[in-house]
């Protein structure tokens, strides 16, 4: 393993590889966790810095709403980029992680990818059987040698309530603490394990184990498990279960029929199942003969999601899918369906759309068609507006390639114009008129600005898209005068929109920069670059940004643009990037996850204010924030299902409580009670003499983040 010998978790304890690892003060200046369920530790006030070495090990801490003040161990790593840093970070990194893990209890979620695992994984499965505070593991085991040391961390977390391991394959070596950890941990209540295939015994022993577990509230597991674990053994756990809501069966092509089979059988009597979810099932004569039993038997199940992978789609011959129809169109319960397109015809289809729009229980349908069947979609569109069930049907993503007759429909959202040239210049002005549309996908060629200025018309004008994704091409031929003239008008109608949420721009522009006119270009897209970056970071409305180049130094010149003042950015609340990510690059990308890790604390304190009405310092500091941009307002009421007015209404009501001149001095640990000035010979202003008024307009520009923290207990009253 590398870095074996650096990271002896005998001499980290006594501070020795520390010091030798880690030459700052960083772990001197670190207090001990202060954590109670009455205040949060003084880490929070310190993520940044502590974020700012985690993040060479592609982690960071963030905050979670609830339990109040705990934080959460989250992994940056993606197979989309590559970031390189200075030689010997990532140890250090990984050197602060074993010590936060094993010293602070406020860490309380932790996922740890297969890379860290791999490099790492004595040290990493060390500092997790220290932590006696982990309620919530992810760990992935993908390409990994699951060794003793990793059941060894997993069986000494006592109060684990969520894991989830992933791996693609059988992995024997999980089958000794899986069980032990099911029956023993009475705090246990999600256990994912949807991608672990185990056999024979190992399989008997996890789902007996199942059968004793009184306390899991949601299951994900594979159908080898089901099938390996002998007849009827799984149908027996859910006919005696009474905690399990949410089930998720996934399987591979051995056990994807059979598996259900036996899933069913459980089903039928299990009276507390809510929630069921099935992915690459095989149905036959006679599961479906069950499945129809239990669209009319069961009064339980609340949502049913048949997924099947689009290059997998199969159906079993002489399978009658018909039995579901009658069941299915009188059922009361259920309020969410995903079902296969092809189980019906499109008569069938069509009785089925009207039932169900009449059917106040049954909320939202989802239908997989498949790309053979397209040829129905306009007479189920036709269907679905006479019936009046387009509000609660979706049909997918509608790929626009020759016409869009069928984008009035609203159970289309998501449109994809998968056409070019004039013929995309004139489908593009036809878009303006639909409201429902909230999610699109261009490829513009930057040579053609007539195509370029059709789509930022679009873009300009449309008010409820929310979701835009860009790849921008150059072809052969294209002149630079076009191209440019390409981006001034895509640029211009990003800056004026004021809906779009969600932006991602790939650039797909191929050069070569070892000739003369390749360098040339290669500056000129840069700077095309430079003035997206510009363009989105000053959005107010724009909240993720994906974006990726085919060439590294693009990727780096937007880095370069969006972290400059990101700080002043409090709407981003995602960033997904594509591409290799050199040493500068690395640090600006860091200046953009540090920005969104603290909007994204904003919105983790504000809920917990709208859950508990708790008010502390750094809450009402979030609710300040969220108060003054509308964009954290908008994504927190979505967060929580709320409407912006409602969400409005409680942040506001916080607000109240601490806007006066003594409430506010309180909250920010200034003074215990209230202000009291000494008296002065002049007749100068004194802050405890401010009527209501003045102290409103000193509080347009003050806020509780500028009054500096102090480590000692704040005074009965201030002078």
């Amino acid at each position: 393993m590398a870095g074996a010998d650096d990271f002896n978790p005998a001499l980290l304890e006594g501070g020795d590889a520390a010091e030798r690892l880690f030459t700052n003060t960083l772990f001197d200046s670190l207090l001990p966790c202060a954590s109670t369920p009455e205040s949060s530790c003084e880490l929070a006030e310190h993520l940044s810095m502590l974020n700012e070495v985690l993040f060479c090990a592609a982690v960071e801490l963030r905050e979670t709403p609830e339990p109040y003040g705990q934080l959460s161990l989250v992994s940056l790593a993606d197979k989309e980029v590559h970031m390189q840093h200075e030689a010997g970070k990532p140890s250090q990194a990984v050197a602060l992680l074993h010590h936060l893990l094993k010293t602070h209890s406020c860490i309380d979620r932790v996922y740890i990818d297969n890379a860290m695992l791999s490099e790492y994984g004595p040290l990493i499965c060390d500092a997790l059987k220290r932590s006696l505070s982990i309620r919530a593991l992810s760990i992935d085991i993908r390409g990994s040698v699951v060794e003793k040391y990793v059941d060894d961390a997993l069986f000494s977390m006592e109060r684990l309530e969520e894991l989830e391991c992933l791996a693609l394959s059988s992995c024997d070596e999980l089958w000794f603490f899986l069980p032990n950890i099911v029956r023993i941990l009475s705090s246990l209540t999600t256990l994912k394990i949807a991608e672990l295939r185990l056999r024979g015994s190992r399989a008997r022993d996890l789902v007996a184990a199942l059968k004793e577990n009184s306390t899991l509230k949601e299951l994900s597991i594979h159908g080898s498990v089901i099938c390996e674990a002998g007849r009827g053994e799984f149908a027996e756990y859910l006919k005696i279960n009474t905690s399990l809501i949410t089930l998720t069966i996934g399987a591979d092509d051995v056990s994807r029929r059979n598996c259900f089979n036996w899933t069913a059988e459980g089903l039928l009597v299990n009276e507390v199942v809510k929630n069921v979810n099935l992915s690459n099932i095989l149905f036959d004569r006679v599961n479906a003969q069950l499945a129809a039993q239990i669209f009319s038997e069961n009064k339980t199940i609340r949502s049913f999601n048949v997924v099947y992978c689009p290059q997998a789609l199969s159906l079993q011959p002489n399978t009658d899918y018909n039995l579901w129809h009658a069941p299915l169109s009188n059922n009361d319960t259920l309020e969410e369906l995903s079902l296969p397109f092809s189980i019906w015809n499109p008569e069938q289809w069509a009785e089925f759309f009207w039932t169900a729009a009449g059917k106040a229980s049954l909320k939202k349908i989802a239908v997989f068609v498949h790309l053979t069947a397209h040829r129905h979609l306009q007479a189920l569109c036709k269907v679905l507006k006479e019936s009046g069930a387009e509000e609660k049907v979706s049909l997918g993503t509608y790929f626009v390639r020759h016409n869009v007759d069928l984008v009035y429909s609203k159970a289309f959202s998501d449109i994809d114009m998968f056409c070019f040239g004039d013929q995309l210049v004139r489908l593009v002005r036809l878009l303006q008129p639909f409201n429902h549309i909230t999610s699109i996908r261009f490829s513009v060629r930057m040579g053609d600005p007539l195509l370029a200025s059709s789509i930022a018309a679009y873009i300009q004008g449309t008010t409820s898209l929310q979701k835009l994704l860009l790849t921008l091409y150059c072809d052969d031929g294209d002149t630079e005068e076009n191209t440019n003239t390409s981006w001034t008008e895509l640029v211009g109608a990003l800056s004026s929109n004021t809906s779009v949420k969600e932006l991602g721009v790939y650039v797909d522009i191929n050069y070569d920069d070892s000739d003369e006119q390749g360098a040339i270009n290669a500056v000129l897209y840069q700077e095309q670059v430079e003035r997206l970056a510009q363009a989105m970071r000053c959005s107010r409305t724009i909240r993720r940004v994906n974006f990726g180049a085919e060439h590294s130094a693009e990727v780096a010149t937007f880095l370069r643009c969006f972290s400059e003042g990101i700080a002043d950015n409090y709407v981003l609340v995602g960033i997904n990037l594509c591409g290799k990510l050199g040493t500068q690059a690395t640090r600006d990308c860091f200046k953009v996850r540090d920005t969104v890790r603290r909007n994204c604390g904003f919105l983790a304190q504000a809920t917990h204010f709208i859950r508990r009405h708790r008010l502390d310092r750094r809450s009402a500091a979030a609710l300040e924030q969220v108060w003054r941009h509308t964009g954290l307002l908008e994504e927190l009421a979505e967060q929580q299902s709320l409407s912006v007015a409602e969400v409005t209404s409680v942040v506001r009501c916080g607000l109240r409580s601490f806007e006066g001149l003594h409430d506010f001095m309180r909250l920010s640990c200034v003074v215990q009670h209230s202000v009291v000035c000494e008296p002065v010979q002049d007749s100068s202003p004194q802050l405890d003499a401010l009527n209501e008024d003045c102290w409103r307009l000193v509080r347009r520009y003050l806020v509780l983040h500028d009054v500096r923290r102090s480590r000692e207990p704040a005074p009965r009253s201030q002078h």
